[in-house]
């Protein structure tokens, strides 16, 4: 049998060098909790900034700083006199992966190119907003301040080099 010994630090005890590995394992665990109902929320606060209403809309999103990625909703909205429902297609989840049938809502008509354009043109603006705040918030998450914050809450403990201790 062999008996090892190791000197556990707390992340303030650490010199700025073992700070900063440590930093980056917490940064790889990605999580973002709360990403998912603040993108919820946001979406619909954005609605009703732009007088759209929807019943339960889904918010969709793909924020991985890779090609393809973004954010966009699917739903029954109503705007003003027109009913649009939004369906995503396709792999992607930005604003161009879906399709929207906008009619008049009490004929149930096709509403015509240029009420789908004008529609089209606000939910592209919602979803560019979307994307755009919700790289935000995980960039606010990654923070040095933020990692800093989250890990000493935690009470995690490293080795003298900044790796994760248990």
């Amino acid at each position: 049998m062999k008996t090892i010994e190791t000197k556990v630090y707390t992340f303030d005890e650490l010199k700025p060098e073992a700070k900063e590995k440590a930093r980056e394992w917490y940064k790889e665990l990605d999580t973002y909790d709360f990403l998912e109902e603040y993108m919820q929320e946001l979406l619909l606060d954005l609605l009703a900034q732009n007088k759209i209403k929807c019943d339960s809309p889904k918010v969709m999103y793909s924020l991985s700083y890779c090609q393809g990625d973004g954010a966009m909703f699917e739903g029954v909205c109503e705007w003003g006199k027109y009913t649009a429902t939004i369906k995503q297609s396709g792999h992607y989840y930005h604003y161009n992966s879906k399709d929207i049938e906008i009619v008049k809502t009490d004929t149930d008509e096709y509403a015509g190119d240029k009420i789908a354009d004008a529609f089209e043109a606000e939910y592209v603006k919602i979803c560019k907003e979307l994307e755009k705040q919700g790289y935000n918030y995980i960039e606010a998450e990654r923070s040095d301040e933020n990692v800093d914050d989250n890990i000493l809450a935690n009470e995690y403990t490293f080795t003298e080099s900044g790796k994760r201790f248990g």
